[in-house]
């Protein structure tokens, strides 16, 4: 819807697709201009791109002022829709095959609303939803008995108990054996140094014949004789 103008989304009319499993290839937006004589213009979108902007269109021949739901009345999107009918074809015991959309004034009170044609897959048509646009509420199921609620549920996985991981024993301490300490060696006390001097070699005794000849010779040297 966000590839079509603003100005064309707030007059979105009606909203048309086929044979999706679950999305079609090509959706088709018809909205209301009061420019062109039959008021319609037709938006054709595809692949993410916008393929056509037309005056004509193979759903509607004419829209009117009155058909205009705008876009922001749309709060329920097609994979919401989808999903419900995979649901309603599940709990009715059907195999889902391709959904034609339809998106219009189909509720009570001609209030917006989803119109989904499902089938099965050989192409042959299963039942019709109505589908509130605004709120989601599923108004009619046509072909479809069995509500979703009333059918039986699947049965919840089952979770696996998990097995306990045993805690660890704490790890035994490692001794750590010190190396024996080598003693250490008592030094062995030194011997005192000891400094031996020579004896003193004594002077020689003069003679007292020597000196008496030494003090005759000065008294003969100082003229005291």
């Amino acid at each position: 819807m966000k590839l079509i103008p603003k100005d064309a989304a707030k007059r979105l009319a009606r909203i048309e697709a086929r044979e999706g499993t679950p999305w079609p290839e090509r959706w088709y937006f018809l909205v209301h201009d009061p420019a062109l004589p039959r008021g319609l213009r037709e938006f054709a979108v595809a692949d993410g791109g916008l393929k056509a902007n037309r005056s004509l269109s193979q759903f509607a021949d004419i829209i009117k002022p009155a058909e205009v739901i705008g876009a922001d009345a749309v709060k329920i999107d097609s994979d919401a829709v989808s999903a419900i009918a995979a649901r309603y074809t599940v709990a009715n015991g059907m195999r889902m095959g391709a959904l034609n959309y339809e998106l219009g004034k189909y509720g009570e009170g001609a209030t917006p609303a989803w119109r989904i044609g499902v089938e099965n897959p050989a192409g042959d048509p299963l039942g019709i939803l109505i589908i509130n646009a605004r709120t989601g509420t599923v108004e009619r199921h046509d072909g479809f008995d069995k509500q979703p609620t009333e059918a039986a549920a699947p049965p919840k996985p089952v979770k696996p108990t998990p097995t306990p991981t045993p805690t660890p024993a704490p790890a035994k301490p490692v001794a750590t054996t010190k190396p024996a300490a080598t003693p250490t060696p008592t030094p062995t006390p030194l011997k005192p140094f000891v400094i031996t001097r020579p004896a003193a070699t004594p002077a020689p005794t003069p003679r007292p014949n020597a000196i008496k000849r030494i003090g005759g010779s000065v008294k003969k040297l100082f003229g005291n004789e």
